[in-house]
């Protein structure tokens, strides 16, 4: 069933014409059909998969997103007919979030089967090109490391057709990730019995091998990406190839006759003495290719408190002031860095100088209530515990400087810090900062003129 739903993208290898394979790029163009519907759908991502309830506060209870919220038709529909004008990996980056989402993992792997496609037939043409900065086309596939829109579908994804038996209740059985009040007592054993079960097998097999699918192709997407000569690059894209090989290795641990997709990949790729994939004489694009796994460019890895944190941005901060001091992503990481454990006064009369005085912490309009922005900083000032991370013990050893060599690399970690913020203090202006360094990081100097100064729009 899998590989025939495969076949159902098939056509995007197809060119679109014969002097331009990949037809024009549709956002450049100023398309109104492209934008408007592009960043329309990317607004209307989940800001988190989520939400807790306020506590205290009656009738406030803990939600999670809704699959069914999501209208896969409408949606598909919508970007296939741009992609029979365009071959786009935004596009299809934003369809395989929808898909995940959604719950639909089978539809999930094709997307991500055509992009490695895509990329493989036409590496040069596939758009977002690589012409002149490699930042839109980074963006577009590190959206597919993202842990609310991927990530977290993934975790929640009902293993056996059942919402008990999920890899989210096995991280929190095995001690890996802390347990909400409703995930008390959830047992490993159970979750593993109930993926063993006879009646659970062909839906079992059929899942494991959609998120092989899955992880063959983010893989290979790595791979091309990271051996494209002068303009190659790391998508960040780590937890989601983890979090796939992790749901594997659980239905490996209900049912041993299955295989993880790392054991089935060719031999590592060869390089040549420029550091560049060796080319093979028989190679072709196909929707299931399988490359040798990635191994990781400075892996992040997940950032359990503002140590790593600081860790994280002063190694970026380190790495931008030594090799790329003219880049403005090394005036935000260096902002980020000294807002780390500062309080939500501070946050905007550092980023919104002129309107922080007019800020007031509203209520409902019956109670007439108000928090003005005078009353605002004595209540921080006075907050229990202040706001400086604790000092280290004196016999704590010094921390290890973080060592970054590449742009690859200090974008894992900033996303690393994003992801952290997002989960733990998400009120806080940092993963913003962040994210905006990140998309600068790959611009030239004119780009960067025409975003720090815009023209003036032209009267009459």
């Amino acid at each position: 069933m899998a590989d025939t739903q495969a076949k159902g993208l098939d056509w995007l290898l197809e060119p679109v014409t014969e002097d331009t394979p990949c037809g024009p790029d549709l956002e450049i163009e100023g398309a109104d059909r492209f934008i408007d519907y592009y960043y329309e759908a990317e607004a209307r991502m989940p800001e988190r998969y989520f939400t807790p309830g306020m506590a205290g506060v009656a009738g406030s209870i803990d939600r999670l997103f809704d699959p069914k919220s999501i209208n896969l038709r409408t949606e598909t529909q919508a970007i296939t007919a741009l992609l029979r004008e365009t071959r786009d990996l935004r596009l299809l980056s934003l369809l395989a979030r929808f898909q995940v989402l959604a719950a639909r993992p089978a539809e999930f792997a094709d997307s991500l089967q055509a992009m490695a496609a895509l990329l493989e037939k036409w590496p040069d043409g596939v758009h977002p090109t690589t012409a002149g900065s490699v930042s839109e086309r980074r963006a577009a596939l590190d959206e597919l490391g993202s842990i609310k829109t991927v990530g977290m579908p993934l975790q929640y994804l009902p293993l056996a057709g059942q919402t008990d038996a999920t890899y989210r209740r096995y991280l929190v059985a095995t001690g890996q990730v802390p347990a909400r009040p409703d995930e008390e007592g959830v047992e490993r054993g159970a979750i593993v019995s109930a993926l063993a079960q006879p009646s659970n097998e062909k839906q079992v097999e059929r899942l494991h091998g959609d998120l092989g699918r899955a992880a063959t192709a983010l893989n290979a997407i790595v791979q091309v990406c990271a051996s494209g000569g002068t303009t190659r690059f790391h998508p960040t894209v780590d937890e989601t190839l983890q979090t796939l090989t992790g749901m594997q290795q659980l239905l490996q641990e209900a049912r041993p006759n299955l295989s993880l997709w790392s054991d089935q990949v060719s031999p590592p790729i060869e390089m040549d003495g420029d550091g560049a994939e060796a080319p093979s004489a028989d190679a072709g694009p196909s929707m299931q290719a399988a490359s040798a796994p990635v191994v990781p460019v400075q892996a992040a890895g997940a950032i359990s408190d503002r140590a790593g944190v600081r860790q994280a941005l002063e190694g970026a901060e380190r790495f931008l002031a030594r090799n790329e001091p003219s880049s403005p992503a090394l005036l935000l990481v260096t902002q980020a860095r000294l807002l780390i454990g500062r309080p939500l006064i501070e946050a905007l009369e550092t980023l919104l100088p002129a309107d922080a005085g007019r800020a007031v912490i509203g209520f409902t309009p019956e109670s007439g209530f108000a928090v003005a922005m005078e009353r605002m900083k004595k209540l921080s000032d006075s907050a229990l515990g202040g706001f400086e991370d604790s000092a280290q013990p004196d016999d704590a050893p010094p921390a290890q400087p973080l060592v970054l060599t590449s742009r690859s690399e200090v974008a894992a970690q900033l996303r690393a810090v994003e992801e952290f913020y997002a989960a733990k203090e998400p009120a806080s202006p940092i993963p913003i900062l962040l994210a905006r360094a990140r998309g600068l990081m790959d611009k030239g100097f004119q780009a960067i003129v025409a975003e720090l100064l815009p023209k003036p729009e032209a009267k009459g």
